[in-house]
């Protein structure tokens, strides 16, 4: 009997104890306490590294092409468009520059040559046409009245001769005279006709010579386009432009102003990666903070900002100039292992005050520090 009576009374005080504990769930549960509230806050800390302000950019070419000679090294500072890497295809292609340049300079010397020879036959072939235009006419017309001047001047002498035969039929003059004066006669006639013979060959060769000299001139100019379709600098300039666009591509020149931050690929060495080395401006220096997404929305830019690192000779102070749209991954951890790994933020970024000594300690991982009631007007473009 004792041992059923324990029985019972244990049964009871469980079920008591369960009733008890489901009664105490359900009324934790109804009325949960109030979450305390937050003081105000002062500032925003995040993990950040430091960077120049345009970033740092991967400087390369095309992968598997050979490195063969590098003109910059590390520290060095570099302006954009200079050329930092020769590849190995740098002198083939440099020679056929070279040779391009010498072929478009043959050609243009070799056409300014035909040209002026070309343009003096149609200068000479237009001013044959000119002078048989103008100054044939007038030498007709001289040559005519010089024919008729000689024939009056025949005239003259044939009847001086009739006068002299009458009279020395008379006896009133001697025969010497006759005779020289006849002689007179015969050498005017021979004078007569070799201009009259003359002024016919220059009647009937006006026409011929002034169809020599315009097809003189149809050749020459005919002459002057062949030698510009044969000899085409254009076309050599254009192969000139090719080449040198082959040549540059065989040289990697800076895209932007900054220091040779690292070189990853030496002389003899292939492009695997397509990088050769890493440039970026210092003259100003930026720390970029991955800010938790549930802070983002109380950073503002222009707000002061602190950054420290154990590395650094003392805190180096700046203000936010950009704040991200992006949510991503936390890119930067904590040493402590029980710090988030995976937490969601948001890259903001500070334009520190003075580069150094920053510019010496690219990446390193510091504690940006963003004061949330330093406000002030936004600074120019980073």
């Amino acid at each position: 009997m004792t041992r059923w009576l324990l029985c019972l009374f244990g049964a009871g005080a469980l079920a008591g104890a369960g009733f008890w504990g489901v009664h105490h769930y359900h009324t934790s549960r109804e009325a949960p306490t109030a979450p305390p509230v937050d003081p105000v806050r002062e500032a925003v800390v995040a993990l950040g590294r430091l960077q120049p302000i345009s970033e740092v950019v991967d400087v390369g070419g095309a992968q598997g092409r050979l490195v063969n000679r590098l003109l910059v090294k590390e520290g060095q500072w570099v302006q954009a468009g200079d050329p930092l890497v020769y590849l190995d295809n740098y002198a083939e292609l440099l020679a056929n520059v070279q040779y391009a340049e010498s072929q478009l300079k043959g050609a243009r010397g070799q056409l300014t040559a035909r040209e002026a020879a070309e343009r003096a036959n149609i200068a000479k072939a237009e001013f044959d046409i000119q002078d048989m235009q103008t100054e044939d006419p007038l030498r007709f017309s001289t040559e005519r009245l010089k024919v008729r001047q000689m024939r009056r001047d025949m005239a003259d002498a044939e009847r001086e001769a009739e006068r002299l035969r009458r009279l020395s039929r008379e006896g009133a003059v001697s025969g010497k005279s006759l005779d020289e004066q006849v002689a007179k006669v015969q050498q005017r006639r021979n004078d007569l006709a070799i201009e009259e013979q003359t002024l016919t060959r220059m009647q009937s060769e006006l026409p011929t010579n002034m169809k020599k000299a315009r097809q003189d001139l149809a050749v020459a100019k005919a002459n002057l386009e062949l030698a510009r379709w044969n000899i085409d600098p254009a076309t050599l300039a254009r192969n000139l432009d090719l080449s040198r666009a082959r040549l540059e591509g065989s040289i990697i020149r800076a895209p932007t102003q900054g220091e040779v931050l690292r070189i990853r690929t030496r002389p003899g060495e292939v492009l695997r990666d397509q990088t050769v080395l890493q440039l970026g401006d210092t003259s100003a220096m930026s720390a970029e903070a991955d800010v938790y997404e549930s802070d983002v929305l109380l950073v503002k830019v222009g707000q002061k900002a602190t950054v420290t690192a154990p590395a650094l000779p003392g805190p180096l102070t700046g203000r936010v100039v950009s704040i991200g749209q992006l949510v991503a991954k936390q890119t930067v951890t904590d040493l402590n292992p029980s710090a988030a790994s995976d937490a969601r933020v948001v890259t903001v970024r500070v334009r520190l005050d003075r580069p150094e000594p920053a510019n010496r300690l690219i990446n390193l991982q510091v504690t940006v520090t963003i004061h949330l009631g330093a406000d002030s007007p936004a600074p120019g473009p980073s």
